[in-house]
């Protein structure tokens, strides 16, 4: 047959090639993922308060912000356990 080539071989591909994020800490993930979510729940929770200025605080400024810092640094830890590699990947248990 004229013209037909074979496919050629894959190459060896690099173990993490085709993932966008691989999970490298299990333990920092779902704490990361626990700070999100507990933070994301106290600032959606103070947006019922009447928060006020920076001068004139009022009842929901303190746990808007908290819950806002504890949302940011979860995000920030679960980020963390995505990019920085891990020897046995900080697993949980079993899993």
């Amino acid at each position: 047959m004229r013209g037909f080539h074979a496919p050629p071989t894959p190459s060896r591909r690099n173990k993490n090639e085709g993932h966008f994020l691989k999970i490298q800490s299990q333990k920092d993930f779902y704490s990361g993922l626990m700070f999100t979510i507990v933070g994301g729940s106290f600032a959606l929770g103070a947006s019922d308060y009447a928060v006020g200025t920076g001068a004139r605080m009022g009842p929901g400024y303190f746990p808007l912000v908290l819950g806002v810092l504890l949302a940011i640094l979860g995000v920030a830890i679960t980020f963390t356990s995505m990019v920085v590699e891990t020897e046995d990947g900080d697993k949980i248990g079993r899993f």
